[in-house]
């Protein structure tokens, strides 16, 4: 039998107050200072609708297109993105299930659903087609050279898949009992977290199972800078090949077209 489901409420606050830590940590002042006045206001159906308002839209600049990086000029690392911006979508499509409930339901709803089955849509496409892949269909990227054939791993790829599990199977359920802040300080130093730690010893495998060198992301560079060249005949002709995670066998595959 499911537990009695969450308040809504609770939830929406839980997020903006992780939402708000991020930022800080991110040193994203615009951002910050919206969510703290969504945050503060305090009745439910009043942060329900600030909410709905502030993330409305999918337009370049806009709260769901939102990418935290190195290259973007924010207080992070490439080390540290996958985590954090995994777990901003888990705080956005959370909050945006929650809002949803209270916009429908009042002040007192509760979410219709588990936090971790919230997490799932991509905040953007939530209401998409059923057939739209969800956040659980979790992709890593080989590099190709085109010039000489030669074949990488995206440096980031198990903590890229790893992130994605945390996020989805660890992050919800301490949004649920407002430990928010605990979460921003796994994401921005995952190596201190022993559950961080399981989820990339969970996936290291079928990464190692490829056989592939590591390469950092070619075109990941901060702007000015040249990419990457392949080490094998320093060519600049890069192409990605998006692999997908796949269970029993643990492995990443190539995605069919």
């Amino acid at each position: 039998m499911r537990s009695a489901e969450p308040l809504a409420a609770d939830l929406l606050r839980s997020c903006l107050a992780g939402l708000e830590r991020l930022f800080e940590r991110a040193a994203m002042g615009h951002w910050q200072q919206r969510v703290r006045l969504v945050l503060d206001l305090g009745d439910p159906e009043a942060m329900a609708a600030a909410y709905r308002l502030m993330s409305q839209g999918s337009a370049p600049g806009t709260f769901y297109d939102l990418i935290i990086s190195e290259r973007n000029r924010h207080a992070i690392g490439e080390q540290q993105e996958a985590w954090v911006n995994e777990l901003l979508t888990t705080f956005q499509a959370i909050a945006a299930a929650a809002a949803d409930a209270i916009a429908h339901g009042g002040a007192n709803a509760s979410l219709p659903v588990t936090p971790s089955e919230a997490a799932l849509p991509h905040p953007v496409l939530r209401g998409a087609a059923p057939d739209v892949p969800d956040r659980s269909h979790v992709i890593v990227y080989e590099i190709d050279c085109e010039t000489c054939g030669s074949r990488f791993l995206w440096d980031e790829a198990v903590a890229s898949a790893a992130a994605r599990r945390w996020a989805l199977q660890i992050a919800p359920t301490l949004i649920g009992a407002q430990r928010s802040a605990e979460l921003v300080a796994t994401a921005f130093e995952p190596g201190h977290d022993p559950e961080a730690q399981r989820a990339l010893d969970h996936i290291r495998p079928a990464a190692e199972k490829l056989g592939l060198p590591a390469i950092r992301l070619p075109y990941n560079r901060p702007a000015g800078q040249p990419d990457d060249r392949c080490s094998v005949c320093g060519a600049d002709t890069w192409t990605p090949i998006p692999l997908r995670l796949v269970d029993e066998p643990l492995g990443f595959v190539p995605v069919v077209p």
